[in-house]
């Protein structure tokens, strides 16, 4: 259980990003195979989501400026992430690990008499890491992670509106270009109790094709093209290249365990090395992201446990094109990039030796408007509460069932159109309207080992 606890705080201090919707993710169907030496495990695992939501909000235009604001949308998504890992120690000082992750995705948004949807698979993600147990003290790793394109990044015509809002879906773009991310850290033991983690890393981010429109009016005005689309003939659309940036990043990581008690802390950093290009026009160059995440679980008893989880991400003010200035690129203008908090708790209780039950709950407030490259548009100032509860069954010693169900609110708050301090002029789309959304999340697993 320790070294499983320690593989938690060398994951949580690697992540540098969270999901933004902060839906349930449970391990799903698992599968277990072990060689006969004892070397080698294999495990397959999937999850069964669905979501369902109705908001005021027409994603994936803000709203301020938005024709289509006057309907109120509604849709779901349903969502099957799969992967298949392999573990092995060829030998007592190294431990091998290998990851492949993918996955299935239907999700539709209907407003008015209108409907966007899209039904496929998602990139596949794979990863292998090596540690090595030789050196007395100190235990260092080196991983890569790759994102292969077999996703589907083109949406054209209304299925451009099958890109759920990111507060609320689980997944909310479904493919993106080949991507290449080597790192290396060690894990430090200072104690029997306590140990550090330290890790740094690059990530290659290759070209890909998504849709766009051939008028450079509309592909410089979203609302009025997406209106187009819904109220008039469909433009002509075509295929344009987004290049994301390049990046580097590093990690610090505490975790400590005490009997009952267990806890761990990271500080992350990122910064984007290249700017972000569409159309092989440079858009901006993100400012540098740092997090902060800590964790902490106690069991007080055989039968009854909690856990609480907070995290703090700050993003720096963006580098974009200026509009007077002969520099490629300049500073944005202050207090346009977001904090983002979020606190989340959840509680235990064992009913029987068989049957757990537990509620859980959440709190995520983001002050400002934030940029989402990987989605081409803002993320509006907002607040979501999530509550909810959690089942586990053992049907038998291999056997195991766990559902959730999570009720979720979001109030985005109104804030006007930011104004380029170097030009005086408005610009329109990045400020919200004071809006409100709910949506029901439930997610479903079943895992059998042998």
């Amino acid at each position: 259980m320790r070294a499983a606890k320690w593989a938690v705080a060398a994951i949580m201090g690697a992540a540098t990003s969270a999901a933004a919707a902060d839906l349930p993710a449970f391990v799903g169907q698992t599968v277990a195979a072990q060689s006969d030496d004892k070397n080698w495990q294999a495990i397959f695992n999937t999850d069964l989501r669905f979501t369902t939501f109705n908001s005021k909000r027409v994603v994936p235009v803000v709203p301020n400026g938005n024709p289509l604001a006057v309907f109120r949308p509604h849709g779901s998504q349903f969502y099957i992430p799969y992967g298949l890992s392999v573990t092995g120690t060829p030998n007592p000082d190294l431990k091998l690990e290998f990851t492949l992750r993918s996955g299935y995705v239907s999700s539709s948004q209907t407003f008015g008499p209108f409907t966007g949807s899209f039904s496929g698979t998602t990139d596949t993600v794979l990863s292998a890491t090596a540690t090595y147990y030789g050196i007395t003290g100190i235990q260092p790793f080196v991983s890569v992670n790759a994102n292969l394109p077999t996703g589907t990044p083109a949406l054209f015509g209304f299925q451009r509106f099958a890109r759920l809002d990111p507060d609320v879906a689980d997944i909310s773009d479904y493919g993106q270009g080949y991507t290449v991310g080597p790192s290396a850290g060690a894990n430090i033991p200072i104690n029997d109790k306590l140990v550090l983690t330290l890790s740094a890393g690059y990530t290659y981010l290759a070209p890909y094709n998504t849709e766009g429109f051939v008028d450079p009016a509309l592909e410089g005005n979203q609302p009025l093209g997406f209106a187009a689309i819904a109220f008039g003939p469909t433009p002509v659309e075509r295929l344009v290249q987004v290049r994301q940036a390049d990046s580097v990043s590093g990690s610090v990581t505490l975790g400590y365990t005490d009997g009952p008690l267990y806890a761990t802390a990271s500080a992350n950093y990122l910064a984007q090395v290249s700017p972000l290009f569409r159309d092989f026009k440079v858009i901006s160059r993100r400012g540098d992201n740092t997090s902060g995440t800590a964790f902490v679980s106690y069991n007080f008893t055989d039968e009854f446990s909690a856990s609480v989880v907070g995290t703090i991400t700050h993003f720096e003010n963006d580098f974009v094109p200026g509009a007077i200035l002969p520099i490629p690129l300049r500073i944005q203008r202050p207090n346009i990039n977001s904090n983002v908090y979020r606190l989340g708790v959840d509680a235990t209780y064992r009913v029987t030796p068989d049957l757990s039950l537990g509620p859980t709950a959440s709190i995520r407030y983001r002050d400002r408007n934030g940029f989402l490259p990987t989605l081409m548009q803002f993320a509006p100032a907002n607040t979501r509460y999530g509550l909810g509860g959690v089942a586990q069954y053992a049907v038998t010693d291999a056997l195991t069932l766990k559902g959730s169900v999570e009720r979720i609110w979001i109030n985005t708050r109104r804030i006007p159109d930011q104004v380029d301090a170097s030009t005086g002029l408005v610009l329109p789309g990045t400020g919200t309207i004071a809006l409100a959304s709910q949506a029901w999340a439930f997610a479903g697993s079943l895992t059998y080992r042998f």
